[in-house]
């Protein structure tokens, strides 16, 4: 009786492993929009693996995935596109690898922008273990194990110290609507809500950035003599205005800056301990006094009852969580995830020395990838399932891919959908 072994395992999209500490590149750039997984083996049978990936392309061909990893800023992913590719689900096991890599190689195979703030330390090691989760769930995990605070602000993901993080979206908001007082015109104001693409190299200076993002958007600055000397990782701020530009700058200094009268000018000014927006907020068909009891326990926002009004003085996502709460219909169901994307519309990127290969096929079963064989057929025929791999490619097809771990170990691969069947090259 044959000895059939079939491995099945969760869907995925990129497969990471990583058991080296090496120097990495700056956490902001540009990437794909597709799901990625990681995945790493287990050190005690590694020996000096440095990536592992499958990119499931999703409608994309391969040649397609490549052009966009290679796109310039323009081409990043933003707006409606940039949602997308957050909401979409990722699967992934990282050990021992920096917060800087994963970044890196989100941002590389996602064509978004993520910015780690200059105070979280980007070399920190970090384990990572998720299953088919939306990547917005994933990096609120990442910051989590770095304690620090996670905040989309327009096209940029930020990950920085929690305080920061929490005032964010508030204090462009604020800025934001500064900008609609009757002393700034209609012309002005359009010009400080174009969008911009702001870039910077490694070891660029955090001032001479700052004025030159401001001359960009015909700003003359004031108080530069609050930011210290600093000198950058290289980043970029894909699609931003003027207000997203500068805070996003400037949250890292724990600065702000304040509008001169017409909006020609800004002054930096230091964040206040609180920041809060005023709202008015109405509950339908139960009382104010009622309905501002339970919002007290599951928030920091200040309330008062103004007959059936509720006044809230609190954050930006204070009020978006209020606003849910009244009105759980309004927000919609999530968006559907699409199913498993066959074999046929991945491409995979991988670095390794010397694994073994059942290890290598062990977690390519774990990431979604059905792996079918009879053991005892190959055995027969001379495979070797503990002979070591090494491969060195990069977002290549499935079918070239499982050829080149057959190749070395003397097995044909044949692809159906999501599962890969290994037969001896020689019967």
């Amino acid at each position: 009786m044959r000895d059939k072994v079939t491995m099945a395992g969760c869907d995925t999209s990129r497969a990471g492993v990583n058991s080296r500490r090496q120097p990495q590149s700056a956490g902001i750039g540009r990437a794909t929009t597709a799901r990625s997984v990681g995945l790493t083996l287990p050190a005690a049978i590694v020996r000096g693996i440095v990536v592992i990936a499958a990119l499931v392309t999703g409608l994309a061909a391969p040649d397609s995935l490549c052009a966009a990893a290679r796109s310039s800023p323009s081409k990043w992913n933003t707006d409606g596109k940039f949602e997308a590719a957050l909401d979409r689900p990722i699967s992934a096991i990282w050990s021992g690898v920096s917060l800087r890599r994963i970044v890196q190689r989100i941002i590389t195979d996602r064509n978004i922008a993520i910015l780690i703030d200059r105070r979280v330390d980007p070399d920190q090691f970090l384990k990572v273990d998720s299953d088919n989760i939306p990547l917005v769930e994933l990096l609120r995990r990442l910051a989590e194990q770095t304690r620090s605070g996670f905040r989309i602000t327009g096209n940029v993901a930020y990950i920085g110290p929690e305080h920061a993080a929490a005032k964010l979206r508030t204090l462009i908001h604020l800025r934001r609507t500064e900008t609609r007082r009757q002393t700034v015109d209609r012309s002005r104001r359009r010009g400080l809500l174009q969008r911009r693409t702001i870039n910077w190299n490694d070891l660029d200076e955090a001032l001479p950035l700052l004025r030159e993002t401001a001359a960009k958007f015909d700003l003359e600055l004031e108080g530069g003599e609050r930011v210290p000397h600093d000198l950058w990782r290289g980043a970029a701020l894909p699609s931003v205005d003027a207000i997203e530009a500068l805070s996003l700058l400037l949250v890292q200094f724990n600065l702000t800056f304040e509008w001169s009268p017409s909006a020609r000018g800004i002054r930096l000014v230091s964040i206040p301990d609180r920041v809060v927006v005023e709202r008015r907020h109405r509950p339908v068909g139960r009382a104010a006094a009622d309905v501002a009891g339970e919002i007290r326990d599951r928030t920091d926002a200040r309330i008062t009852v103004d007959g059936r009004q509720l006044i809230v003085r609190g954050l930006v996502e204070d009020h978006e969580f209020i606003e849910r709460f009244l009105n759980p219909k309004r927000v919609g169901a999530a968006r559907p995830t699409s199913g498993p994307v066959p074999l046929s519309r991945r491409t995979f990127t991988l670095e390794i020395r010397d694994v073994p290969a059942s290890a290598l096929l062990h977690r390519l079963t774990k990431s979604g990838i059905m792996i079918d064989y009879d053991a005892e057929a190959l055995k027969q025929a001379g495979v070797d399932l503990e002979k070591p791999i090494t491969m060195n490619v990069t977002r290549i097809p499935a079918d070239r891919f499982f050829k080149l771990i057959g190749d070395q170990l003397g097995v044909t691969s044949t692809i159906d959908g999501l599962a890969v069947t290994l037969k001896p090259a020689r019967q």
